[in-house]
């Protein structure tokens, strides 16, 4: 089993995703149902690969600007993780929200899964639209009113940093991280080590 789960085995699942998304003309329930048909360990990479083609082609009455975070708060819990990490694209590029109303509308849910992966999710998208800057990632997620929330931001995008492998990540996570004190640099520390292996 270990041999076929590869990256390249996942991105192929995920690929999945959006192709079922489309196939069931962005009918949420539908396709989610067929990548339920998948193996439990794999499933996720096709959820995924769905609400990601959601949020790129998905009509624009399928979203709802007076609820943000929907469809993520209508969903069942086994698809709320998925759901959030592509959530955030819908805010910020279909309804043009900011990192504070976005954080806001993650936190606002008070489901633990949406809230952390949806920030989660968040500092990926700064730390990718950064282009590496870490004064802009340190900026952006300042925004945030949550002190927890913003350190996870800033966390998520240090991580992206090394992910992405923009030119000079190495100084530039440090100068991220440093930005954060006590425990919370330590985590951000932490999770750049993690994506480093």
């Amino acid at each position: 089993v270990g041999a076929i789960e590869t990256p390249s085995y996942w991105s192929c699942i995920h690929g999945m995703g959006h192709g079922v998304a489309t196939f069931r003309e962005h009918d949420i329930e539908k396709s989610l149902k067929d990548s339920d048909i998948l193996n439990e360990r794999v499933r996720t990479y096709c959820h995924d690969g769905v609400f990601m083609e959601f949020s790129i082609s998905a009509p624009p009455s399928f979203y709802k600007k007076e609820n943000p975070i929907y469809p993520c708060d209508a969903v069942a819990e086994d698809y709320k993780t998925s759901c959030a990490r592509s959530q955030v694209q819908v805010m910020r590029l279909r309804f043009n929200m900011k990192t504070s109303t976005i954080a806001r509308s993650c936190i606002d849910t008070e489901n633990d899964t949406i809230i952390y992966h949806c920030v989660d999710a968040l500092g990926y998208f700064i730390g990718q639209t950064a282009a590496g800057n870490p004064s802009k990632i340190i900026a952006d997620c300042r925004d945030i009113k949550s002190e927890e929330a913003a350190a996870q931001c800033v966390t998520a995008a240090a991580g992206e940093l090394v992910f992405q492998n923009y030119a000079g990540w190495q100084k530039s996570v440090n100068e991220v991280c440093q930005s954060l004190s006590g425990e919370y640099e330590l985590s951000c520390l932490k999770r750049v080590e993690q994506v480093k292996q």
